[in-house]
């Protein structure tokens, strides 16, 4: 499945306020009311899901340079294809014809998010932290962006779940990806989709990991090691009788 298209449509003169003031990579954006200059950016995917909250079926990502969208692409479809969700459910990206006041090496996204990322503030949470992790690191695999990742970085165990399949979360989870999640219980709050309403956005009527031996096995050796170091600093911190604060004076 093919999420990139290079033909859009969108009137290219709402975009010229940033174009013309910014050459921020990765900023989101989304129409903000009518006229010409009526939209919103941030750089912040917190302060961007506290605007939008899953109102808006579209909005826009700054990249540059303008050869990373394929990779963004690539990114996107190898997550959505692990988890078998239908094409009329998936995301859909499409490159912005170019305005003649924009940066030479600058590239716009025009982002059709797809029912199934906004069905839930989760959901929409990893996918806009997903936009970012793949514009970070372009010239890595997929799995390997998703490891070095600062947002999936400390959410090992919650993400690898995530993308077996485990897309639902009991708890309605509201605030951000991270603040929810970082702990390796938290994890707990997902799971298969049961309701009808929810199993339709994929392709199979029961969910299932669509992951490779050698990929559960990269993400097992990634949450041992990052669950390991944080367990360790724990212990050096409670060993330790100083801390930077309160240590003596020599």
């Amino acid at each position: 499945m093919g999420c990139l298209s290079k033909v859009k449509k969108p009137a290219v003169r709402k975009l010229r306020t940033f174009l013309r003031t910014y050459r921020c990579d990765g900023f989101l954006g989304v129409i903000n009311g009518s006229g010409p200059d009526a939209m919103y950016w941030t750089g912040c995917r917190e302060q961007f899901h506290i605007k939008t909250r899953r109102t808006s079926k579209s909005f826009y990502f700054a990249i540059a340079p303008q050869e990373r969208v394929p990779k963004i692409a690539e990114t996107v479809d190898f997550v959505q294809d692990l988890l078998r969700l239908k094409p009329i459910y998936c995301a859909r990206l499409y490159q912005c014809k170019r305005s003649p006041n924009q940066h030479p090496t600058m590239a716009m996204l025009y982002i059709r998010t797809g029912d199934f990322w906004r069905s839930s503030n989760l959901r929409h949470q990893f996918f806009t932290a997903l936009l970012k992790t793949a514009n970070m690191f372009p010239d890595q695999r997929p799995l390997e962006k998703i490891r070095n990742s600062p947002y999936f970085n400390r959410t090992p165990r919650a993400t690898a779940i995530f993308i077996s399949g485990h897309t639902a979360d009991a708890a309605k989870i509201n605030s951000g990806w991270v603040t929810s999640l970082s702990r390796p219980r938290s994890s707990r709050k997902l799971f298969q989709p049961r309701k009808k309403d929810d199993r339709k956005f994929f392709q199979d009527e029961k969910p299932r990991s669509q992951l490779t031996k050698e990929q559960k096995e990269e993400l097992r050796q990634w949450i041992m090691r990052v669950e390991g170091c944080r367990i360790l600093k724990e212990k050096l911190r409670n060993c330790c009788p100083f801390t930077f604060s309160n240590a003596p004076k020599p």
